[in-house]
């Protein structure tokens, strides 16, 4: 058989290259492209992971620069650390039960600078934890929202518990 010589006729040949480019095209796109574009798209996801974060540390950002330039709804007389406190428990307390929910927990933590910041744990249904954080925007005082835990939960009606750590500047 190694002597032969194969007889094809011109659609045969044409078959025959276009099968073998076919390979060809197969086997590189699976060896070298296949893990390139894999590679891609998972450096595409983790852009835009990093985006995100910089536009919340950039949101961030401009908070506190509006926070530095405003006095947060104080007269300009000096306010104790302690008084403030005292105000905006109070304010954190009238608006949760504006929103509805349940208040288990108000404590206030130690903060850095001039911040007081306060873990709230309470108790209540989506609609509730939405109206809440509209209420929060219209205090007299910029309160932040740090971070937000919810247990709970699934249906309509569900009780969820909720766990914050909120900020204060004055």
């Amino acid at each position: 058989m190694a002597g032969m010589k194969m007889n094809l006729n011109n659609r045969d040949n044409k078959i025959l290259i276009a099968g073998t480019v076919f390979i060809v095209m197969y086997v590189s796109y699976m060896f070298l492209l296949g893990p390139k574009w894999d590679e891609i798209s998972k450096l595409k996801g983790q852009l835009n992971q990093a985006q995100i974060r910089l536009t919340a540390d950039e949101a961030r950002v401009k908070v506190l620069q509006m926070l530095e330039k405003k006095p947060a709804g104080i007269s300009q007389k000096v306010v104790s650390r302690e008084q403030w406190t005292i105000r905006i428990l109070s304010y954190l307390s009238s608006a949760s039960s504006q929103s509805g929910l349940d208040l288990m927990l108000i404590k206030p933590l130690a903060g850095e600078g001039r911040e007081v910041q306060f873990s709230l744990m309470c108790s209540g249904s989506y609609q509730s934890l939405y109206n809440f954080l509209k209420v929060l925007p219209k205090l007299d005082v910029d309160i932040i929202v740090k971070s937000l835990k919810i247990s709970g939960g699934g249906s309509d009606r569900a009780v969820l518990n909720i766990d914050m750590e909120l900020g204060a500047y004055y």
